[in-house]
């Protein structure tokens, strides 16, 4: 009866000591698991000020920035950015945004290179819906460049 029970306790412990301890990597894992949930929560509970909430520094902003008529006539007129249309030849044929060029979507990967010389020079998008410019945008982004606007619909142009 007592080796019975000895090497009950005996297992029990092992059993113990084997899923307390857990490996090192075990260990790592746990404590980044903890560390984002503590990040996270401190991004939840930001700070209020006089009724407002406090805008944390590490807040990532959108790699595609959504924009209207007026805003991307600015950054055309003001900041020298490339209106591209990514329709296709057939509808940029049939009309246009004026000053716009022409980047299809199912071309953009083996075309943008050539059409645009520089990563960090602003481009707005635009198609027939919106679809197209917002896959493109993503496509940039993945690409390298940093400084892409989405306009949406062509018809959200006003003259």
């Amino acid at each position: 009866m007592k080796k019975i029970i000895t090497t009950i306790l005996l297992s029990f412990v092992l059993i113990m000591g084997m899923t307390a301890c857990g490996t090192e990597e075990d260990k790592k894992s746990d404590s980044s698991k903890d560390n984002e949930q503590t990040s996270t929560e401190e991004n939840q509970n930001s700070s209020e000020n006089n009724g407002e909430k406090e805008v944390k520094e590490d807040v990532v902003k959108d790699p595609v920035t959504l924009v209207n008529s007026e805003d991307a006539k600015s950054l055309i007129n003001d900041e020298g950015a490339i209106l591209v249309d990514v329709r296709t030849k057939e509808e940029y044929d049939a009309g246009h945004i004026d000053g716009a060029i022409l980047v299809p979507l199912d071309e953009l990967d083996s075309l943008i290179d050539e059409k645009i010389e520089s990563k960090e020079q602003k481009i707005i998008l635009y198609c027939r819906s919106g679809r197209r410019s917002s896959i493109a945008g993503e496509l940039l982004v993945d690409r390298g460049y940093t400084a892409i606007y989405d306009l949406g619909a062509m018809s959200s142009w006003e003259d």
